[in-house]
């Protein structure tokens, strides 16, 4: 390579990095939404960077769960910033820097290999340059970059890019083996990040066959080494799939069953509104629905359309192979999400576009080269020209990020009838202490898709808070009766039932809660305390014991187990000695609340016939609390004061 084009080349990655950083500078005042709450905010595994726990940074069932490498970077984010977004979205606009440099890098090597066209190979710089440029600036790459979760997206995306750009150098040498070593690499990392990897080795056979080699069998004798490496890839991925990743392809019966053939008619109008949006890229939302065709004129004319374009991209590797291989690699790289592998909570998604919208940018750089004539100036023109709408318009996109009601207000805008959208904005208006607001929100959520069922525990969970009890449990229970094996539901719903008296209808969810997961302290603990209203004092203590012995820190566990032992109406259970010795062998954790102490001593000590020791002790926790401490607590106090003066036991005392 001649110095002067060296030196271009330096220029053309600067200022790639400059316009990309550019696009997304208002990227770092988004906060953390949509997908971001479950899978970051509600992710305990995250907080401890090292050793990793069992599930690798996830918790089993969240997105991140079989995705290792990309959970490893959020830990670090975790380990940098807590919950602070500064370092997640540096870390995301970093990636998708990085993996823009390796785009340019890529589009390089594919112009310098044998059978490459001689305007490739003349101005591949300029087409490097071009094709990275007008791709990592897009609006489409809002959602993969802004939105945090999405890295998954992006992280997957850069290894692609790097082990492509690794795969590519390596077809011109015939010692390539550092190279051939870490485009594999790239691809075990990318196992970890997202499954879509999987199609690097079909992308670099095809870029091998024609760009290279000349026919399949000239690439596979060729580079052997490099596809047997590269097929790494497809056992790791299998492996992440087999290893927690399959939730993410099922619905659970949470919603209708999407099979093959209504996920495929999905596909059709959504690969329309992909190819729309490169063109005109508004609105760009993080949320479609489950916009599922009814009938065959919302699928029919798509389908033809995406299905004409399939054909003409494969007549083209006939015609036109160089241009028909790039056209093909778009639907390759659309495939693993588009069509192979359908996902009944997510028929549409923009952050899919992310590497196929590499294909369709090198396609139009050429054009844009080939209509200049490949003058320097004109052409660099024309690329700024359409970077920087392309910038203005992420900037905008990135603006809505920055607001959670607004996000979710834009998005209802254009779709009114997204019931998550709905969903989402009634938490942005609960946050803010717009109650009602968020009621008519959440009732929206219910009305447009009646069989969902977290619908109705929001809404269940809002009228509960509003102390409208008996409508809370409505909810619940529809919410059960869609999904039987519903948890949260379910042990929100029992809760309710106890607070409304009714321990023998909790009791009933309790024992279904209890048989599936029998080792959950906090099932045990509310099925104790049903036992305990329905006299089943013996039943109590067992389960009291069971919660203990897996939430030994807990100090609701523990109060119940002491008041159980000091206070129960049942001879049997009731054992004032015991409860003592529970106190005085207590862990120095379980006692750190002093009120709370103080009163279960006294409850002992009075069961034990020490009513003077166990009038102080319930003095004491008076004195601690003071005449402003919560009035409930202050009335139960003050009654087993009252008690203890008349030398009576406290009875039945487990909340």
């Amino acid at each position: 390579m001649t110095e002067p084009r060296r030196d271009r080349s330096k220029l053309y990655a600067f200022v790639l990095v400059v316009a990309t950083c550019s696009a997304f500078a208002n990227s770092f005042s988004g906060v953390l939404l949509f997908d971001d709450i479950p899978d970051i905010v509600l992710n305990p595994a995250l907080r401890q960077l090292w050793p990793p726990t069992t599930d690798w940074w996830a918790v089993p069932g969240c997105g991140l769960t079989g995705r290792p490498v990309v959970a490893f970077t959020f830990a670090l984010n975790y380990a940098m910033s807590e919950l602070a977004t500064w370092s997640y979205h540096a870390t995301n606009l970093a990636i998708h820097v990085a993996a823009a440099l390796c785009l340019f890098g890529a589009v390089r090597a594919l112009g310098r290999l044998p059978r490459a066209s001689g305007p490739l190979r003349e101005h591949g710089d300029l087409l490097a340059f071009g094709t990275a440029l007008l791709w990592a600036v897009h609006p489409l790459q809002t959602s993969a970059v802004t939105l945090v979760i999405q890295r998954c997206e992006s992280l997957m995306g850069l290894c692609f890019l790097a082990g492509l750009w690794a795969a590519l150098a390596s077809l011109k040498r015939e010692r390539a083996l550092g190279l051939v070593a870490l485009s594999t690499a790239c691809a075990a990392l990318g196992a970890g990040a997202k499954e879509s990897i999987a199609m690097l080795p079909v992308v670099v056979f095809a870029l091998d066959w024609t760009f290279a080699s000349g026919s399949a069998s000239a690439a596979w004798r060729a580079h052997r080494t490099l596809y047997l490496s590269l097929a790494l890839v497809f056992p790791l991925v299998a492996l992440s799939v087999a290893f927690g990743g399959i939730h993410r392809v099922t619905a659970e019966g949470l919603v209708e069953r999407v099979t093959w053939t209504v996920w495929l008619q999905a596909q059709g109008p959504a690969i329309v509104e992909y190819l729309r949006l490169v063109l005109w890229p508004t609105p760009i939302l993080i949320d479609y629905g489950w916009p599922i065709p009814r009938s065959l004129a919302e699928w029919l004319p798509h389908a033809t359309f995406v299905a004409l374009l399939v054909l003409a991209s494969t007549h083209a590797c006939w015609r036109a192979p160089r241009l028909g291989v790039i056209a093909v690699s778009f639907f390759l790289l659309l495939a693993p999400a588009s069509s192979l592998v359908p996902i009944p909570m997510e028929l549409y998604a923009l952050h899919r576009m992310y590497l196929p919208l590499a294909s369709l940018m090198g396609l139009l750089a050429f054009v844009l080269v080939r209509s200049t004539g490949a003058r320097l100036a004109p052409t660099l023109a024309t690329f700024a020209l359409l970077a920087g709408a392309s910038a203005w318009m992420t900037q905008r996109a990135n603006a809505n990020f920055a607001d959670e009601e607004r996000m979710w207000r834009v998005t209802l805008e254009h779709w009114p009838e997204n019931d998550r959208a709905w969903a989402h904005l009634g938490d942005a208006f609960e946050k803010r202490q717009r109650i009602d607001d968020a009621r008519a929100a959440y009732q929206r959520a219910v009305e447009l898709h009646p069989e969902w069922p977290l619908w109705y525990n929001n809404l269940a969970r809002f009228e509960a808070q509003l102390g409208r009890l008996d409508d809370a449990i409505t909810h619940w229970r529809r919410a059960v009766e869609l999904l039987p094996n519903a948890t949260l539901e379910r042990e929100n719903l029992a809760k309710a039932l106890l607070m409304r008296g009714d321990a023998a209808g909790a009791l009933e969810h309790l024992d279904v809660l209890v048989a599936a997961a029998p080792e959950s302290g906090a099932f045990q603990l509310a099925r104790g305390r049903a036992l305990v209203r329905l006299g089943r004092a013996t039943a109590a203590l067992d389960a009291f014991g069971r919660a203990s012995a897996a939430l030994p820190e807990d100090p609701g566990v523990f109060e119940c187990l002491v008041l159980l032992r000091a206070t129960s109406s049942d001879d049997a259970v009731r054992d004032g000695a015991e409860a003592l010795r529970l106190l005085e062998a207590a862990n120095p954790s379980l006692l750190g609340y002093q009120t709370s102490t103080a009163r279960l001593r006294a409850a002992a000590l009075a069961e034990l016939g020490r009513f003077d020791e166990a009038l102080a002790s319930v003095e004491r926790a008076l004195g601690l609390i003071g005449p402003s401490g919560p009035p409930p607590l202050l009335q139960a106090l003050e009654r087993e004061r009252e008690l203890y003066r008349s030398r009576q036991p406290l009875r039945d005392a487990v909340p």
